[in-house]
C-alpha cells in the first residue's frame, strides 16, 4: 500500500487561536501539530479531506502517511490522535507523530477473522471475536494493514490464540501466546442439533 500523502502548510504564530482555527476549517483545513522524539513541535495546517478519508479507513489508519509542508519538506507520520466538534462531530483538530524509518514503533494492528467456523457452519454456534487490535512492535515501513486469522477450522468450543497467529519476523505481537483472540461458542440451537445428531446416530440399526 501507497503511503498517502497530506498537504500541510506551516502555521504562523500570528495566525494560531480559535477564531484562526475556524477560519481554516470553513476553507477545508484543520490545524493540526506534528511531534516525535528529537522533533520540535510544529503547528501545521492540512487537508480536511485527506486526513478524514483516511480515518474512515482503519486499514489505512495505522499506515505510515508523508506529510508534505509547503517548504518541500516531507516527514513520515501517524495519525496519533483527532478530535470531534462534540456537537457536529466534526474533524477540528488531528496530531501526528514523526518517526525514524529506522527504528522499531508500537502501534496497534487491526484483526480480521477469515472464513466460516465449522462450528458455525455445521452446528449452528457462535462465533466472537475477543481481540480487534493487535499491539505490534515494528518498523514504520513493516506496519500491516491488518493481520489476519482464519477461523474455517473452528469447531464448537476451539478458540483461536495469539500463539496460533502465523509467524512473521519482521513484525513482533506484544500479547501473551495464550490469549484468546475468538472462540465458538455453543447456542440452544447448536446443542439441539448435537442432540439430535446424536439420538439419530443411536437410533441406527447397527450392522
Amino acid at each position: 500500500m501507497a503511503n498517502t500523502v497530506i498537504e500541510a502548510k506551516r502555521r504562523m504564530r500570528w495566525d494560531l487561536g480559535k477564531n484562526a482555527s475556524r477560519r481554516l476549517r470553513v476553507k477545508g483545513w484543520i490545524p493540526a501539530i506534528v511531534y516525535g522524539k528529537g522533533v520540535d513541535p510544529l503547528s501545521l495546517m492540512v487537508e480536511t479531506v485527506t486526513v478524514d478519508r483516511i480515518l474512515h479507513d482503519s486499514a489505512a489508519r495505522a499506515q505510515l502517511c508523508v506529510l508534505q509542508t509547503d517548504d518541500k519538506n516531507q516527514r513520515e507520520v501517524l495519525i496519533r490522535d483527532y478530535q470531534l466538534d462534540p456537537i457536529r462531530s466534526e474533524l477540528i483538530h488531528v496530531d501526528f507523530l514523526q518517526v525514524d524509518p529506522t527504528k522499531q514503533i508500537q502501534v496497534k494492528v487491526n484483526v480480521e477473522l477469515t472464513g466460516l467456523p465449522i462450528g458455525v457452519k455445521t452446528f449452528g454456534g457462535l462465533l466472537t471475536q475477543l481481540v480487534r487490535h493487535l499491539p505490534v512492535e515494528c518498523l514504520p515501513s513493516d506496519i500491516p494493514a491488518a493481520i489476519q486469522v482464519d477461523v474455517t477450522h473452528l469447531n464448537l468450543g476451539d478458540s483461536v490464540k495469539v500463539k496460533d497467529l502465523p509467524s512473521n519476523p519482521k513484525v513482533k505481537v506484544l500479547l501473551e501466546p495464550e490469549i484468546n483472540l475468538a472462540h465458538v461458542e455453543s447456542t440452544r440451537a447448536a446443542v439441539s442439533k448435537t442432540t439430535e445428531e446424536e439420538t439419530a446416530a443411536a437410533a441406527a440399526p447397527k450392522e
